[in-house]
């Protein structure tokens, strides 16, 4: 079974099998953290922080082997959701023009779109 690397726990295992340890406790001792720390991660699915723990470690490449490939496909996917779901909200609450204007704003904040310009109402 394909782990979720998705997931903070699928990091975190992954980690595990990395370093030949049986569990979170021993995990923590070997990178020197907190066991706590490691369960906050799972409990809270803190995936960008174990990615910067893992990056620290200089693992991406051992941890994320087709992460390129694998993670931003699932990621997109998930962008992709919840823009649909963002979208029926505002068509549902007569929101659609303020969500435009929310895009174009971002769009032209990060100067990664052409330029862009909402109808006069």
């Amino acid at each position: 079974m394909k782990k979720n690397v998705l997931s903070a726990g699928g990091i975190i295992d992954k980690l595990i099998s990395h370093f030949a340890v049986k569990n979170d406790g021993e995990l923590a001792e070997k990178i020197n953290i907190n066991r706590q720390t490691i369960a906050g991660w799972r409990h809270r699915n803190s995936i960008n922080i174990v990615r910067k723990v893992v990056n620290k470690l200089e693992l991406m490449k051992e941890i994320f082997p087709d992460d390129d490939k694998v993670c931003d496909e699932e990621i997109d996917n998930v962008t992709s959701a919840i823009f649909v779901e963002v979208y029926r909200v505002a068509i549902e609450n007569d929101e659609l023009y303020n969500l435009r204007s929310i895009l174009i704003k971002f769009s032209n904040d990060t100067g990664r779109v052409g330029n862009i310009s909402l109808p006069e109402n």
